[in-house]
């Protein structure tokens, strides 16, 4: 996928992370989120049907980004960007 853009308005904060003489916000609760990101992943098989397989990533992705349907809190979520991520089988 490439330049997926992901925006979410509420929920999500950015705290806990090292500060030193380049941070230049407070960590906070609630700050938005907008992005755009390039994903990449390889398939441990070929799936029956691409289609289907790439709803699922992105399902997945936007699980990972905006939490459950009624919503949660993802602090932090900028760090998932480093984690190495598989989508659910």
């Amino acid at each position: 996928m490439r330049n997926l853009k992901v925006l979410k308005t509420t929920q999500s904060g950015y705290e806990g992370f090292l500060v030193d003489k380049h941070t230049a916000l407070e960590d906070t609760r609630e700050r938005i989120l907008a992005t755009a990101v390039d994903i990449d992943w390889t398939w441990s098989k070929k799936p029956e049907c691409y289609g289907g397989a790439y709803r699922q990533v992105y399902e997945a992705l936007a699980e990972m980004f905006f939490g459950p349907p009624k919503g949660a809190c993802t602090r932090r979520v900028c760090s998932t960007r480093c984690t190495r991520w598989a989508p659910p089988r």
